[in-house]
């Protein structure tokens, strides 16, 4: 059995062949396995739908048991930008394009096929390209490239 934490960590999906209707009576289980969307981990889920990340964790650990869940990426911790980089870069940006920050972010983010509560690192580099073409002065685009790869490095 996994502990919370490696759990809010990963991302899972409904097990393929698996009929999840027999959840249909219990809304609350019937709606976490919808959640489990197989991009987003527990932890993201979690924040976004409004469960405690404990709670939905334990959920997920006796769907995963029952054979209605099935991990799909393992630890996800590694490969996804952390969410205090996420409020830096939005803060940083929101210095340059104003309260818009937020929504041009995620609106960005959901352009390449992802959420931003759960970007992988290795695309941080495009994604700055994209949002650094709405800071007019070119100078300061680069700076704030700079000053984003360095938190994360």
């Amino acid at each position: 059995m996994a502990s919370t934490k490696e759990i809010s960590n990963m991302t899972f999906r409904c097990a393929p062949g698996r009929d999840w209707s027999s959840f249909k009576d219990n809304l609350q289980m019937f709606n976490i396995i919808a959640a489990m969307d197989g991009r987003r981990s527990v932890s993201s889920i979690a924040r976004e739908d409004f469960y405690d990340v404990d709670f939905l964790a334990e959920k997920v650990n006796e769907l995963v048991q029952q054979g209605v869940l099935e991990s799909v990426h393992g630890d996800t911790s590694a490969s996804v930008i952390k969410l205090e980089t996420i409020k830096y870069l939005q803060t940083e940006l929101a210095k340059h394009v104003g309260p818009v920050a937020g929504i041009l972010l995620k609106n960005t983010a959901a352009k390449m096929g992802h959420d931003i509560n759960n970007f992988p690192v290795e695309r941080v580099g495009e994604l700055l390209d994209h949002i650094s073409g709405s800071i007019p002065n070119q100078g300061k685009a680069a700076k704030f490239k700079r000053s984003i790869l360095s938190r994360l490095g």
